[in-house]
């Protein structure tokens, strides 16, 4: 068991020490540090399990720094007297607990230390045990995907690879652990996917990067591989799930296919291209289709020749190629739902579309060329990552939920009095709890929307009374901060119909970012106007504020900007969220901000929605 030991006298360090030696079975490592940058040094590179630091000396920033540092470690800071009131500042920077000076080398103390390291080791008894049961989960995870597979940890090191990925590389599991993967990437391809997947770590963004990797065979295949960052319900970052596709024939084909078309007439080479072409003539009729569209639609290609192509494939609209035809453009279309109902049999696959004009010797169009490729197991794969993190959501929820109604049940005196002291410190833990129970309640409503499962519950409410209850809600936390929050609401009762539990969501998600990016003694500002059958409402605050370079991904699924990195995780689905749900009320959403000025986000929506 590591121990650490910031600060403190001389006499105290030998006193400690020997208490430790005193106790029974226990294995000690220990060491000491000064305070600032040598304990912080000293945590990062020794790795404690257990920190005693002096509160004497101690930097306003270290303990936060210190927890952030060995975030599983217990942190003990040595005080002078006891004070609740200290205790609940200390917890909120990090502290585990207080430990009275006097006590140093004491039963009480060795009581303390005595049971600390049985909740370390109980600690890592039951982790043990849950990380055997959560890696079987991972396996079994990544061998339904229908791509090749692996998922990394947070540090980016690859912790599992699916079969299917062993198969093509013809190696065993743990010749691929970690980076040992990367000794069948191509050598020239190493420094850019290097490049590109150590940034996507340290931002904990979504990426793509093509590769060669050797196969079983020897043969070098280029891969196109998409990583995507994994978080827990409180938005810290767990890691990558990544999947892999070989796109050598795909890519070869797309790259050649202006050039094969010539040729079209009478060429055979489009009979062995892996991907659909199709040739249109200028009233977008089939005049040719080579051997994998017949394939895709269980045909044969004469039975495509002389229909039109939007007869075919009736999802996509006359006006697709419009484009094309008249000015010549080059388009694409990607996951594009298909239904193949030319047999007996229905089937829904997905499609990535491009489409460019075909010319005469004149450089007239006469009609266009279209290559389809099937991305149904992508499509598929994706979904897949998605419902197991909706699922590990949805299992989040319930515990999170009964600890919100404990502590509730506390505050409100359920197991004897609660003095001042306590009452804070229980408020802190239900305001935490209350934030991830929203993180959680966040991924779930989006995971609805994209899946178009959400559904309106609509009433008439008062949008004025609204607000002032989210602001009452959050009143604790901006006292805290000492940032006042005021409204300033047209005159009228600010009557609206919609969902009233989603419109209380976005508002919420609005003052929770605000409170987050604002610093002390700021401002935040609710305003609500009328303008004839639209309400418009903003939320101002004299935060950070966001680059004007970043306003167009601000509503993106996932997005964080750097000013959220710097100051608090979440799960970059709140403005998501807002977005979508105003969009079903037939509203929108927008930002402006400067930076070190603040940031306003203005909505203006229907006071009736549009009907479902």
């Amino acid at each position: 068991m590591k121990f650490l030991v910031i600060g403190l006298k001389s006499d105290d360090r030998t006193t400690i020490k020997n208490a430790l030696n005193s106790i029974p079975g226990l294995e000690l490592e220990l060491q000491f540090s000064g305070h600032s940058v040598e304990g912080l040094f000293k945590i990062r590179s020794f790795q404690p399990d257990v920190v005693l630091v002096d509160e004497i000396g101690l930097e306003s920033t270290m303990l936060t720094q210190l927890r952030q540092s060995r975030g599983e470690a217990l942190i003990y800071v040595v005080v002078s007297a006891q004070s609740d009131l200290r205790a609940c500042e200390l917890i909120r920077k990090g502290a585990t607990d207080m430990m009275l000076r006097d006590q140093l080398g004491t039963d009480a103390f060795i009581s303390t230390i005595s049971r600390a390291v049985e909740r370390l080791r109980m600690s890592g008894q039951f982790q043990s045990n849950e990380l055997a049961k959560s890696t079987a989960r991972l396996f079994n995870f990544a061998n339904t995907l229908p791509t090749l597979s692996w998922i990394a940890d947070e540090s980016g090191e690859r912790i599992l690879f699916n079969d299917k990925w062993l198969k093509f590389t013809g190696r065993k599991l743990e010749q691929e652990l970690g980076k040992k993967w990367t000794e069948a990437v191509h050598p020239q391809d190493l420094k850019k996917f290097w490049s590109l997947y150590t940034t996507a770590i340290k931002e904990r963004k979504p990426y793509h990067v093509e590769y060669r990797l050797k196969t079983a065979s020897g043969e070098f295949r280029l891969i196109w591989e998409s990583g995507t960052p994994q978080h827990r319900a409180d938005g810290s970052f767990i890691g990558m799930i990544g999947s892999c596709a070989d796109i050598s024939e795909t890519i070869f084909t797309q790259e050649h296919l202006p050039v094969m078309i010539e040729p079209i007439g009478t060429s055979t080479t489009l009979d062995h291209v892996p991907i659909g072409v199709w040739k249109l003539d200028s009233n977008l009729v089939i005049t040719k289709a080579n051997p994998a569209v017949a394939t895709l639609f269980s045909v044969a290609p004469e039975h495509l020749v002389g229909r039109t192509f939007t007869a075919v494939v009736s999802s996509i609209p006359d006006n697709t190629f419009v484009p094309v035809l008249k000015n010549g453009e080059r388009i694409k279309l990607e996951n594009h739902p298909v239904t193949l109902a030319l047999d007996e049999k229905r089937r829904k696959v997905f499609l990535d579309f491009a489409a460019w004009p075909l010319k005469d010797k004149a450089n007239n169009v006469v009609g266009v060329c279209v290559s389809t490729t099937e991305v149904t197991e992508r499509l598929l794969a994706d979904q897949q990552r998605d419902d197991f993190v909706a699922t590990l959501v949805h299992d989040l929820k319930t515990p999170l939920i009964g600890a919100d109604q404990a502590l509730e049940a506390m505050l409100r005196g359920a197991l004897g009095p609660v003095d001042p002291g306590q009452s804070e410190l229980l408020g802190m833990l239900k305001r935490s709890n209350q934030h991830l129970l929203t993180m959680v309640h966040n991924l779930i409503e989006a995971y609805r929307y994209d899946a178009g499962e959400a559904r309106m519950s609509v009433e008439e409410f008062s949008l004025f009374e609204l607000i002032d209850a989210c602001t009452e809600e959050l009143a604790a936390w901006s006292r805290q901060k000492e940032i006042k929050m005021r409204s300033v609401f047209s005159s009228g009762n600010g009557m609206v119909v919609g969902d009233r539990l989603s419109i209380r969501r976005v508002i919420l998600n609005l003052l929770d970012n605000a409170l987050k990016f604002t610093p002390e003694n700021g401002l935040i500002e609710v305003s609500v106007d009328e303008d004839g059958g639209d309400i418009i409402f903003r939320v101002s605050d004299t935060g950070v504020g966001i680059p004007q370079e970043e306003f167009s991904q601000v509503f993106l699924r996932y997005w964080q900007g750097d000013s959220a990195k710097q100051y608090t995780p979440g799960t970059g689905l709140g403005l998501y969220l807002c977005r979508q749900i105003i969009a079903s009320h037939g509203g929108t959403i927008s930002v402006f901000s400067k930076m070190g000025e603040g940031t306003t986000f203005s909505i203006v929506m229907p006071k009736q929605p549009p009907p479902q």
